[in-house]
């Protein structure tokens, strides 16, 4: 308190010296005025006192140039008796150099200050209040400082003309606080509380700065006004804009705060600047409206109830955007519109695309949004890219889908999330960090997922990022990968005698060799080499490698889990490949052509193996004690000893090829393990099953082998679509029990077709056996089972709908199935075969299956009762009109359904007065065996045998006493079928 009292203490007396020393010196050309005047000399005039309550209008009149009144501070009253309190009228446009400076003016009924057609003036230090205009100028080039202008019924201050500067103004509590027509005038330091509107401007090129526009309805009001430059705006806590610029353009407005408003700002126009704008707890935050070609930078629109940003229009730049907190973060209508570093957190809808195509969304953050992140309704053409997307729905497509893009090609750029050096899709997550980009396999640590990213099939994200990136060293001769990262190898290694020559020592490595060479001459053990003593999530990736002539291993990995290689080629090594011990690897596009084993898995689980080929080596493959690993396109053919050996449980194996091997195609032990398509030709052993239980086999194909397939010592398999062709043997089964082998051809067997040694319970049906010897038992003979329940399916041979036992029989096509009595032409052979006492199909099926089928030929359209009596029941056809009937084409008994619909007449009848009979004869027609028909059909006759080619037809129609003569119709559907 004592610092404001120091301080109006030290202005006062400023004051007074000032006063002193200028009534010490008196100036004779100073004319004092003390009541109304009329100031028509030029000159300096000073008020005296205080005007109160005049009813003189106006109260001031200057009619000369070169005027200075100085009031003094002294009030000009009227009381609303008079007009104009200070006047100044030229009726043409006149430069007046007038300064009007410390006045009061108030209560005027019209004009505090009116000036008209006066240019070159100055105001200083004026208040005008409680006046219907509190100051009103029509002239240019005039300056305005220290202007308070409050509580005007209309307009506070009214500025029509151009080339103005008014600075430090005060209006509040006015209808318009401030209205400005005209161009390039400057209005600096301006407040406008209170008003209606707090300023209005209508013109060209004006330049306002440092304007505050709060608790108005409206707060700044920019009506067909292009070229004007706004900076350092405060528009808040007004009813319903705070800014508002309305059929506008190519304007520049900067540092703008518009909070608390109905609307932050409202954008009617083109062309137009906005920067550095805040625009928050707004009904609506910033909203553009049929507007284009604007420019938006550094935008805040952060809590407002509706919409943060509400774009409509086109080819509309949007910069450095944040709208937090908001229903819709940014809603966007128009086209080709571009949008760069938006945040967008916290909203119910992050981004919203209404009917907008073509726009570009980039380098954004769309975060934590309660419904969607970014919300598509028949949007079509955006390209959406370097975005991240971190929300638990990050999208969602209304209406109809239209294609939308969202990458863009691979290249360098400032990524929005994860590390990396390239740009190319976006980076999609939710807020439990286990999005799709979180989790996508990126083999090659080069920041990208492996796969795309689908939102629909029309949508599709391309390069989706990832956060594997690791950055590129270059290596060009043997090393030791000591830190995680990508290592680029840049030229072949040849002859070394370094081993191991890359020994990858780090975790999270990616090793690409280009498809460079890693060769030794046999004088090293092993060109890439991964050891670890105890399993470890080692995540390393090895790729586009040639490794040759390596006395050991081409590639070893021990407890090294979680690991990826791919387009590996492994040729001349002693062995090729060895995973000892090492789990969740994929192996992909492997070629290894080696000596001893092509690949070798020990004890190692769960790993994926797909387009391998390890051909003319000891082994091809081998997986030892190796579970739940799924091998897919296998190659294996060629080796001395076998193509592929698994012992391990729950493998599953698909597409494997492994012919011309010297003893095995594939050796087979363990459990639960599912082979399906397999091609195992010209080997000693097609397959060999041994110990095998609960494995299902399908779509085996084992030709020209010794043994096609031998299952030993195996219970509780499923063997499903076997071909096995020209072997000498096409299935041995050796103490193997419970097995099912179904849907087969075995054939052309040199020694026999099965082999059962000691076999029992198994479960053989739908099978073609198709050799000179069908079976053979050895041993004690045990019961196996030969054929199903009979039931649809389809058979394995010969036509027929059902399917039973198997098909016997041989290259002379006289077995048994072939020979068998079927009378009933079922497809099933009358007797049963028997293949021992202990052994017998019981089903077996023939060859005589034969189709039924019906063709019917109405031999009439139309029938016609005639005239007809009452009260009778009257046959049809009657006399004169002959019979009707159908002839029938069939080759099984058959039956007659029939119904009408659509009856009409007179009578109040129904298709139930129309009864219908079918027989061999015409005469055998009657109506005690008629049925009376309805809309849904009635069985009329059944079993009819197939000799009888012809069918008649009877009709009687009753109609009952009292009934009226006319026309009756109907429509009667008649259907034949097979019994």
């Amino acid at each position: 308190m004592k610092q404001k009292i120091l301080v109006v203490l030290s202005l006062f007396l400023s004051f007074i010296s000032l006063a002193f020393l200028a009534r010490a010196e008196p100036d004779d050309s100073i004319e004092e005025i003390s009541d109304c005047s009329n100031l028509d000399q030029e000159g300096v005039y000073v008020l005296t006192n205080d005007i109160i309550d005049t009813s003189i209008s106006p109260c001031i009149n200057i009619s000369a140039n070169n005027v200075v009144l100085d009031c003094q501070g002294h009030i000009i009253d009227s009381g609303y008796l008079g007009d104009y309190g200070i006047y100044v009228y030229r009726s043409t446009p006149t430069n007046t150099n007038i300064t009007i400076k410390n006045c009061v003016l108030i209560e005027w009924v019209s004009y505090g200050l009116y000036l008209r057609g006066s240019n070159y003036n100055t105001l200083i230090n004026i208040t005008s209040n409680f006046n219907n205009y509190g100051l009103y100028l029509w002239g240019s080039n005039n300056t305005l400082t220290n202007i308070t202008v409050n509580f005007g019924w209309f307009h506070g201050l009214y500025i029509y003309g151009s080339n103005n500067t008014l600075t430090n103004i005060i209006a509040n509590s006015n209808g318009y606080g401030l209205y400005i027509y005209g161009s390039n005038n400057t209005l600096t330091n301006i407040t406008a509380s209170n008003n209606y509107y707090g300023l209005y401007l209508w013109g060209l090129s004006n330049t306002l700065t440092n304007i505050t526009a709060s608790n108005n309805d409206y707060g700044l009001h920019i009506y067909a006004s292009n070229y004007n430059t706004l900076t350092n705006i405060t528009a808040n806590s007004n009813n319903n804009y705070g800014l508002e610029l309305y059929d506008s353009n190519y304007n520049t407005l900067t540092n703008i705060i518009a909070n608390s408003n109905g609307y932050g700002l409202y954008i009617y126009g083109s062309n137009n600047t906005l920067t550095n704008i805040t625009a928050s707890n707004n009904n609506y935050g910033l909203y553009l409206y049929v507007s284009n070609y604007n420019t938006l930078t550094n935008i805040t629109a952060n809590s407002n109830n509706n919409y943060g940003l509400y774009i409509d229009g086109s080819s509309n730049t949007l910069t450095n955007i944040t709208a937090n907190s908001n229903n819709y973060g940014l809603y966007l209508y128009g086209v080709s519109n571009t949008l760069t570093n938006i945040t967008a957190s916290n909203n119910s809808y992050g981004l919203y695309l209404y009917y907008s195509n073509y726009n570009t969304i980039k380098n954004s953050k769309i975060q934590n949004s309660i419904n969607y992140g970014i919300y598509l309704d028949n949007a079509a053409n955006n390209l959406i890219y370097n975005n991240l997307f971190n929300n638990t729905n990050n999208f969602y497509f209304a209406g109809t889908i239209y294609t939308n893009y969202w990458n863009t090609t691979r290249q360098p750029g400032d990524r929005i999330y994860s590390p990396g050096t390239e740009i190319g899709g976006n980076y999609w997550t939710n807020p439990s960090g286990n999005g799709y980009s979180d989790t996508c396999t990126d083999a090659d640590k080069d920041g990208f997922c492996d796969s795309p990213y689908t939102l629909n099939s029309q949508n599709i994200d391309y390069l989706p990022l990832s956060d594997e990136y690791l950055a590129l060293l270059y290596i060009s001769d043997c090393s030791n990968l000591d830190q995680e990262g990508v290592y680029v190898l840049t030229n072949d290694i040849i002859d070394t005698s370094i081993s191991p020559c890359i020994n990858i020592s780090a975790n999270n490595v990616v090793l690409d060799c280009q498809g460079h060479i890693i060769d030794s001459d046999y004088s090293g053990d092993y060109g890439i080499y991964v050891y670890r003593s105890t399993p470890t999530n080692t995540n390393i990736t090895i790729k586009n490698c040639v490794l040759t002539e390596w006395s050991s291993y081409g590639l070893y990995l021990r407890g090294s889990n979680n690991n990826t290689l791919t387009n590996i080629t492994s040729n001349f090594n002693n062995n090729g490949l060895y995973i000892d011990v090492s789990n969740y690897n994929t192996l992909i596009n492997i070629t290894s052509n080696s000596y001893g084993y092509g690949l070798y898995l020990w004890g190692s689980n769960y790993n994926t193996l797909t387009n391998i080929i390890a051909n003319f080596g000891c082994c091809g493959l081998e997986l030892y004690v190796s579970n739940n690993n799924t091998l897919t396109n296998i190659t294996a053919s060629n080796n001395y000893y076998e193509g592929l050996a698994l012992v391990g449980s729950n493998n599953t194996l698909t597409n494997i090829i492994a012919n011309s091997n010297g003893y095995y195609g594939l050796y087979i032990y363990g459990l639960n393990n599912t082979l399906t398509n397999i091609i195992a030709n010209s080997n000693y052993y097609g397959l060999y099953l041994h110990v095998l239980d609960y494995n299902t086999l399908t779509n085996i194909i084992a030709n020209s082998n010794y043994y096609g397939l031998y299952i030993g010592s195996s219970f509780d398999n499923t063997l499903t679509n076997i071909t096995a062709s020209n072997n000498n043997y096409g299935l041995y089964l050796y103490y193997s029990n419970y097995n099912t082998i179904k849907d087969s051809k075995i054939q052309n067997s040199i020694n026999y077709g099965i082999y059962l040694l000691e076999a029992k319970y198994n479960l053989i049906y739908n099978n073609l056996f198709n050799n000179t010897n069908n079976f053979y038992f050895e041993g004690t003979i045990y019961l196996n089972y030969w054929n199903t329940t009979r039931q649809p399916g389809n058979r394995i041979y010969s036509p027929g709908t059902e399917i039973g036992g198997n098909y016997w029989t041989n290259p002379s096509g006289n077995g048994y199935s072939d020979t068998c009595t079927d009378a009933d032409r079922d497809g099933f052979c009358d007797s049963p075969y028997t293949l021992n006492s202990q052994n017998i199909d019981y089903l077996p099926l023939s060859d005589e299956y034969s189709v039924a089928y019906i063709t019917v030929t109405f031999n009439y359209a139309q029938v016609n009762f005639g005239t007809l009596n009452h009260n009778t029941l009257n046959p049809a056809p009657n006399q004169g009109y002959g019979i009707y009937n159908c002839t029938v084409d069939t080759n099984a008994p058959y039956k007659v359904y029939a119904m009408g619909y659509d009856f009409s007449g007179p009578a109040t009848l129904s298709i139930s007065n129309l009864y219908f009979d079918t027989n061999e004869t015409a005469a055998g027609l009657s109506y005690s065996n008629a049925v009376s028909l309805s809309t849904s059909y009635q069985l009329i006759d059944t079993n009819i045998p197939p000799t009888y080619t012809t069918n008649f037809h009877g009709y009687w129609l009753y109609i009952p006493y009292g009934q009226r003569a006319g026309n009756y119709n109907t429509t009667v559907i008649i259907a034949y079928m097979n019994v």
